[in-house]
């Protein structure tokens, strides 16, 4: 049946009006400058809570019954701005738990971290404990995704190194000490900021992609999961013209991703 060209017009003006009919922003204060924000129901009542970043600390504000956020719980992972946070069931006990990127902290465990949620069973320390053992192996950890690598399951991670121009891959393991086994880097040859995970050419498996916005090279990178875990970068270059001056140093290309963060 062939479908009126008005009917479809009339669809996409009742989508856009739909669009405007925001009500007026409610705004809630931060304790430090926020540079990312994470839906996830961490309390399990099946309501998104709201998680952001303040600084070297996460804010979590339960979403009440009525759609308001309540006051916030907060903890601090570690000493270190935090400039992404993402959440998955990591200790497999149910709850969703806190990972968060460092770009300013020195290499190590520090460089990225998983925070137990522990709310259902100490309510008054809810966020506490580390996952242990994470080591990045590289330089400035930028962004973080939670996806199933090896399709066992169990969230694997993968976290982009904006200095280095890599991506390390961990795999999960499935067992009581996830990420134990050291990370598969691959390499880019460009500067990586966001990554994203998704099954791009329908083979079940899913693949990355990242936005290369620092250094010399303005491009995205995909990277295919040809088998499961097992993955090839191709990158694909964008227009120079729509570039501006890179960084000069590490560091500033971290201070721009933070800053491109809270554009975000």
């Amino acid at each position: 049946m062939r479908v009126p060209l008005s009917l479809p017009l009339a669809l996409a003006a009742a989508s856009v009006a739909g669009a405007q009919s925001y009500a007026p922003s409610t705004d809630y204060a931060t304790t430090c400058f926020p540079l990312d924000v994470e839906w996830a129901d961490v309390d399990g009542d099946g309501r998104p809570d709201l998680l952001s970043t303040a600084g070297a600390s996460v804010e979590v504000r339960l979403t009440n019954a009525d759609g308001t956020l309540a006051a916030p719980i907060s903890f601090v992972p570690n000493s270190y701005l935090i400039q992404d946070i993402e959440c998955a069931d990591v200790d497999g006990d149910g709850d969703l738990d806190v990972l968060t990127t460092h770009p300013f902290a020195a290499l190590g465990p520090t460089a990225f971290q998983v925070t137990r949620n522990q709310m259902n069973v100490n309510p008054l320390v809810p966020f506490s404990g580390s996952v242990a053992g994470l080591t990045f192996p590289a330089n400035v950890p930028n962004d973080a995704v939670f996806f199933d690598a090896d399709l066992d399951g169990n969230p694997d991670l993968a976290i982009t190194d904006t200095a280095g121009g890599t991506v390390a891959i961990y795999l999960h393991g499935g067992s009581g000490t996830p990420y134990a086994t050291a990370p598969t880097v691959v390499t880019l040859g460009a500067s990586p900021g966001e990554i994203q995970a998704c099954d791009l050419d329908g083979d079940t498996l899913v693949d990355l992609v990242t936005c290369n916005a620092f250094g010399t090279t303005r491009s995205l990178s995909v990277l295919r999961n040809g088998l499961p875990g097992v993955f090839m970068a191709t990158t694909v270059p964008l227009p120079t013209a729509a570039s501006a001056t890179p960084p000069a140093s590490s560091m500033d290309r971290a201070t721009a991703a933070a800053s491109d963060s809270a554009r975000r």
